[in-house]
């Protein structure tokens, strides 16, 4: 990846956690997400969700969303009635429940206060509505600033060109970018169906 010195901002075209892309301001970095319901036998909540890596925008073009034209990097199971389910990193061939690998920060901590451990070892924490600037703030074990995510609030007027959902990485955290999607996407599911697990 290219090394400008700024963060990667990256759109989140629809806000939705089951169908969507992530657009890098910059084109360093694109990612697709599709979600797909199973059996009619599953209930509420239950999904198999795809994170497409697909590098810049410029090299998808004309590819179905629905496999973005290329094997998902991860894929997360939603059990029935929203459960947590597992997750793949295809590329390792690592499945783990959710529960292991994004665990409660501590025991008298929010449900949605949620640590995990990456590939290079190193342990990160979700907060929601950590600050005035974003819903969800990502931190390391030191404290600094990994990730953010912002949804466009209702009341926010809407913009021509763009969501207004915004998945910020900064740079130092780039090469751990499809690790981070993931882990927002299930701290925003357990918040979405107030899980308490």
């Amino acid at each position: 990846m290219a090394t400008f010195g700024v963060p990667y901002i990256l759109e989140d075209r629809t806000g939705d956690l089951g169908n969507t892309e992530f657009d890098e301001l910059y084109d360093r970095m694109f990612f697709g997400v599709s979600c797909t319901l199973d059996t009619p036998g599953r209930t509420r909540g239950a999904a198999t969700l795809k994170i497409y890596e697909l590098g810049s925008r410029s090299s998808t073009r004309g590819f179905s969303t629905a496999h973005f034209g290329r094997d998902p990097a991860v894929i997360i199971d939603f059990g029935p009635g929203a459960a947590l389910g597992t997750i793949l990193f295809v590329e390792q061939s690592m499945s783990m429940p959710m529960g292991h690998w994004i665990r409660k920060a501590g025991p008298n901590t929010k449900s949605v206060e949620r640590k995990f451990k990456c590939s290079d070892d190193q342990e990160y924490r979700w907060t929601h509505a950590a600050n005035a600037e974003a819903e969800w703030v990502c931190t390391t074990s030191s404290g600094y600033l990994a990730a953010q995510y912002k949804l466009r609030a209702p009341e926010e007027p809407k913009y021509p060109s763009s969501s207004g959902n915004m998945f910020t990485v900064y740079e130092s955290y780039g090469h751990i970018a499809t690790e981070l999607l993931a882990s927002l996407t299930i701290v925003r599911h357990i918040h979405r169906y107030n899980l308490n697990v």
